[in-house]
């Protein structure tokens, strides 16, 4: 039975032009062998030009398939293609954001209806309010839905969604520690995969 790994990293302006930091910080991400992988702040990496050549250097480091996001295209999604295959990338060029989302719809490979929802985000870095009207943005994908076969007929099914950002601003007078741990559970995939989700539990000290 094979493992989803998901992955994500806030590389602070993507290494600033430090072309070894950034060198370094995809080379050890690789270590991790991810399948799914969700990098913000992507300074330097774009979709045309000169910016395409390195997210497509990145892509080959990290041996997988990517896509930036729209307007500054500092969001990216990877995954492997051996383990998914893209179905849809979305539209996600919302108004009141900075850093737009990147959102596809994968399908584990070797199935036929088998997808999900895959998001990467990175929430206002500035504005509380802000963040809350983007995570209320961000459900959003939760109304994506697929046709889908079955022994009575077609359907209209919602496909699940895997959305994950960050929100490490800090707030005033608080400290809190953030603590993620692996749950068990297994999907029923004809494919076979596990799929261990992270539950995030957070304290204020």
């Amino acid at each position: 039975m094979s493992r989803i790994r998901i992955a994500t990293c806030n590389f602070e302006l993507n290494g600033n032009g430090d072309h070894e930091k950034w060198l370094t910080m995809h080379q050890r991400l690789a270590k991790l062998r991810p399948t799914i992988l969700c990098r913000q702040e992507n300074i330097g990496h774009a979709r045309t030009g000169r910016g395409s050549t390195l997210f497509g250097q990145s892509k080959r480091i990290l041996q997988l398939a990517g896509e930036l996001g729209p307007g500054l295209g500092s969001i990216a999604l990877y995954y492997d293609p051996e383990v998914f295959e893209q179905i849809t990338l979305w539209e996600t060029e919302w108004p009141g954001w900075l850093l737009h989302p990147t959102a596809m719809t994968l399908r584990v490979r070797g199935t036929r209806d088998v997808d999900l929802v895959a998001a990467c985000t990175h929430l206002s870095y500035n504005s509380p309010s802000l963040r809350a009207v983007q995570a209320d943005d961000v459900t959003r994908f939760a109304d994506r839905v697929e046709m889908h076969e079955t022994s009575t007929g077609t359907i209209e099914r919602k496909l699940p969604v895997l959305a994950v950002g960050q929100d490490c601003s800090p707030r005033p007078s608080t400290r809190r520690r953030l603590t993620a741990r692996p749950t068990a559970w297994t999907s029923s995939s004809p494919a076979g995969y596990s799929c261990p989700p992270w539950s995030a539990s957070r304290s204020s000290t």
